[in-house]
């Protein structure tokens, strides 16, 4: 049993381990979404000002070259975490249904033991019983 309990505080460590990627990859997306989102207000900003002054405005398309690249390298970046995030979440369920295999299989032998216990208690109980009653006969 120590074996099987020591693999399952492993593969419990392991699970803990996944969760962990998880929150980490999600707190990166949200940063980059955050990120993205303060890219986009600052070009609309840009923009008025650019429109604004034409002195601004003759500079302003370079800036918004350098914002759609900015953009794009941004949501290429979401799709990936996104797919990471999605296998990540899939090997956390694998991981999930290991450590509810091995605790399964260790419960499952706890209670043939107990059965294997309470069988012997009984079978001693009737040989005690046994015996007395053939000591009145």
């Amino acid at each position: 049993m120590k074996g099987l309990d020591s693999l399952i505080r492993l593969h419990k460590w392991r699970l803990d381990e996944k969760k962990r990627e998880i929150t980490a990859l999600q707190n990166f997306a949200g940063r980059l979404k955050k990120e993205r989102e303060r890219l986009v207000l600052d070009f609309e900003q840009e923009k008025a000002v650019a429109t604004a002054s034409p002195e601004a405005g003759m500079t302003f398309e370079a800036y918004a070259r350098h914002v759609r690249k900015r953009l794009a390298k941004l949501d290429g970046s979401v799709v990936q975490v996104v797919e990471k995030l999605e296998m990540a979440r899939e090997d956390l369920a694998e991981a999930f249904q290991e450590v509810k295999r091995y605790e399964i299989t260790r419960d499952s032998r706890e209670r043939r033991a107990q059965e294997r216990q309470r069988r012997l208690e009984t079978e001693e109980m009737d040989e005690i019983g046994g015996h007395r009653f053939r000591r009145r006969i």
